[in-house]
């Protein structure tokens, strides 16, 4: 059987021929261990075995034993030990490489050592002739993508000549453009996966978007991230948008192992393609809140923002040392440091009413006003200067938002 379903084709004849030759299963997975190819029984299963026949999938535990033993790193075929607790009898494994790239790993039950050198033998051999076949095929893939990467990066690029050439584009291909669209970006991090297994995982979550709108859609890899671009047939309401997010994120969890940071932002909708590039801006802002902000929990959508909506739309690489980070930065290092800043941040979240600041703080306004005259002579800046005000209370605002990376 196949995980993709489908025609026969060479690799899945290869495979049917070496389980036959051996009297085995015989699997072909992928680098994030998702089954690709397999072989029918030959009464050697396993529960792991069974589970990914029926649900495409081998669970999260068993996926995190597979991915501990750091295949990709074999030099060579070895034994990947058994998990008894996890359902897992041991195998025989071949990693499959072409030109460095690793494409994923030939797996054969063993769970009695008893494969002979021949067969081994046998099962490398076959597994070269594998990996030249997915070679061959991610080849082909890569150069659609290459194409399609180009039209979205002039999609959500700033030149109008080089946007309007992908509306066309898309247009042409069928990608419905009058419609309600939005713009979604999903970053990862992990330290257990390399950077292609974290790409295949990433391209993996356009997939599981489109599964759920049943309506196509449109993403960009770059590094640790994903753009899409995908439609929404109905509202792109705040939840239907989280629920989007969610799905991603789960699905993720599930190819990557529980441990991967994963957060999603989203931008607005829109209606046509020709203004998805606002979508996107805002998605890759929310992206950055999701990622600064625990409380939003690894999902953030720009409509929900509200007042912190423009500061994350500053870049991440903002010049260091602003002045009011350095007038902050004398208040901390003062031994009165911390209820100074407290005092500090009420006076100006109480738009610098003496009694309503002295009531929240609960302080004699005598007290208050000593406290506002050392922070005067601490920064330099001018508590009745409504530029000065400003200068700090942004910068109070771009702290509290998290540390930039």
């Amino acid at each position: 059987m196949t995980a993709w379903g489908g025609e026969a084709d060479e690799i899945r004849l290869l495979v049917d021929d070496l389980a036959e030759l051996l009297g085995r299963s015989v699997v072909v997975n992928d680098p994030l261990v998702r089954q690709i190819y397999g072989s029918r029984h030959f009464e050697d299963e396993d529960p792991v075995r069974i589970r990914a026949v029926l649900q495409h999938e081998l669970g999260a535990e068993v996926t995190a034993h597979v991915v501990d033993q750091d295949i990709p790193r074999w030099p060579s075929a070895g034994r990947l030990p058994g998990a008894p607790a996890l359902g897992l009898l041991p195998r025989w494994c071949v990693p499959l490489r072409a030109d460095g790239a690793f494409l994923g790993t030939v797996m054969v039950i063993d769970a009695d050592r008893t494969l002979t050198g021949a067969e081994q033998a046998a099962i490398d051999e076959a597994a070269h002739a594998v990996a030249a076949l997915l070679a061959a095929r991610a080849q082909v893939a890569d150069a659609r993508r290459d194409e399609r990467d180009r039209t979205l990066r002039g999609l959500f690029g700033s030149a109008d000549g080089d946007r309007e050439a992908a509306v066309e584009t898309l247009r042409d291909s069928g990608f419905p453009d009058r419609a309600q669209l939005v713009a979604m970006v999903v970053e990862v991090t992990s330290v257990r996966h390399s950077d292609a297994q974290i790409e295949l995982a990433l391209r993996h979550a356009r997939s599981i978007v489109e599964a759920a709108s049943r309506t196509p859609g449109l993403g960009l890899v770059t590094g640790g991230r994903i753009e899409l671009v995908q439609h929404r047939p109905s509202a792109a309401v705040p939840d239907a948008l989280r629920e989007a997010a969610d799905r991603i994120r789960h699905g993720l969890f599930r190819a990557l192992g529980p441990q991967a940071g994963v957060v999603v932002g989203t931008g607005s909708p829109a209606t046509a393609l020709a203004r998805i590039r606002a979508s996107h801006r805002q998605a890759i802002a929310a992206v950055r809140a999701a990622r600064r902000l625990p409380a939003l929990d690894g999902v953030a959508i720009w409509d929900e923002l509200g007042g912190n909506a423009p500061l994350l739309s500053l870049p991440d690489d903002l010049p260091p040392d602003a002045p009011a980070a350095r007038a902050l930065r004398a208040i901390d290092a003062d031994d009165a440091g911390p209820r100074l800043r407290e005092t500090l941040r009420a006076y100006l979240d109480h738009a610098c009413s003496a009694p309503r600041t002295a009531r929240a703080l609960n302080l004699h306004r005598t007290t208050l006003y000593y406290r506002l005259n050392q922070i005067r002579e601490l920064t330099g800046y001018d508590l009745g200067s409504g530029h000065d005000r400003f200068a700090l209370q942004l910068q109070l605002r771009i702290e509290a938002l998290g540390p930039r990376t």
